[in-house]
């Protein structure tokens, strides 16, 4: 029984220790900083806003046709809900534009977030990521939304 108790209390302070362990790790804490800017930036909004509203709007035979979109869209207006052919072409361009922009960024921190899941397990690092990340990311928005107001 006493081996029991002994390995139940191992166990447990290694998971609080690892807990401690990501939330003071410098890796980490970059990541966390890093993905907190981008999720609460105007061009990061920005981007969101107008992939939905493109996704929204676009044909559903977009994807097998974005190679050569401009003159498909030409023949294929009608199919979507787009007001005019100037707003299909401009908002494809600016998702392509913010696109450029957004996905290398979000494609990093997808690396950075395996990177230290591996190093520190998966169900653990993902229970301390969300947890501390979304928390800190909704603090910092309600500041940057505090300080917009003024």
């Amino acid at each position: 029984m006493k081996k029991i108790f002994l390995f139940v209390f191992f166990i447990l302070s290694f998971i609080g220790y690892s807990q401690e362990d990501i939330l003071k790790d410098t890796e980490y804490i970059q990541f966390k900083e890093a993905s907190i800017e981008l999720h609460i930036s105007d061009g990061y909004f920005r981007y969101m806003d107008v992939q939905d509203e493109f996704l929204k709007k676009r044909p559903d035979d977009y994807l097998e046709n974005q190679d050569n979109y401009e003159s498909w869209i030409e023949q294929n207006l009608s199919k979507s809900k787009f007001k005019d052919l100037d707003e299909a072409l401009a908002l494809h361009k600016e998702l392509i534009d913010l696109t450029a922009i957004y996905e290398p960024q979000i494609l990093k921190l997808f690396d950075k977030y395996g990177d230290l899941s591996d190093k520190y397990g998966e169900v653990e690092f993902r229970d301390v990521f969300y947890n501390d990340v979304q928390e800190a990311t909704k603090e910092a928005f309600l500041v940057q939304l505090k300080n917009n107001q003024k």
